[in-house]
């Protein structure tokens, strides 16, 4: 089976584990990897070490040169801590930049150009709505804010001690409420998705779920 002839959108909420399941179905597949929501993390660590407001940036955004190389983005003579992309003030950041239509039209426009290559595994907010809205396979993950809560506490806990789990509930909900409230790009399922709830669900559980899913419909294909 070759998947190198379309691409896979995955989209979804907050702490869904859509990096994480893209990559790793990226590699399963022999396909590439395209992490999006990286990408708006870079922007706004650029932003916060420049201090730069609104106008500033907008003044200087295009001087970021991206790279993808073996399933990495990065930013051209950029260096960083990959913990500084966990920060929540990045977090935080990178959602309010990415509601901005000069910071969402540069990078959908360099996220069309990587993915005009296909045989990518995307994950985002709006990739199967604005991105790549003729990728083949489409899903949309949800978890509950509970449960997208403990998940994240569970995962960068060692990383930030002073994290409390309530603290990352009210960021979570609030990620969510603002990223499918809003007006450019809203956090919604393409039409033709297909949905999945993950809060029950173990992480091998997703995957395993996925992967039928895109077998079941390059099989059919094959014997269209």
């Amino acid at each position: 089976m070759n998947f190198n002839n379309y691409n896979i959108a995955i989209d979804g909420y907050a702490a869904t584990g859509k990096s994480t399941l893209a990559l790793a179905l990226s590699l399963d597949l022999k396909m590439k990897f395209l992490n999006t929501g990286k990408m708006y993390r870079l922007v706004a660590l650029f932003s916060n070490r420049n201090n730069y407001d609104q106008e500033s940036l907008k003044r200087n955004l295009r001087k970021l040169k991206f790279r993808y190389q073996n399933n990495k983005i990065d930013i051209k003579n950029f260096s960083y801590d990959p913990l500084e992309l966990e920060l929540q003030e990045i977090s935080d950041l990178s959602s309010k930049l990415s509601q901005l239509q000069f910071v969402r039209d540069y990078l959908t426009k360099i996220q069309k150009k990587i993915l005009r290559r296909k045989g990518f595994v995307v994950e985002g907010r709006d990739i199967g709505t604005v991105v790549i809205p003729d990728a083949k396979i489409k899903f949309f993950l949800t978890v509950s804010d509970e449960e997208g809560a403990k998940r994240r506490f569970l995962e960068i806990k060692n990383k930030f001690k002073n994290l409390k789990y309530d603290e990352i509930l009210l960021k979570i909900k609030e990620r969510n409420e603002n990223d499918k409230n809003r007006k450019l790009a809203p956090l919604i399922p393409a039409k033709d998705a297909i949905k999945i709830d993950t809060t029950n669900k173990s992480y091998d559980q997703v995957f395993n779920l996925i992967k039928a899913k895109i077998l079941e419909i390059d099989k059919n294909d094959e014997s269209a």
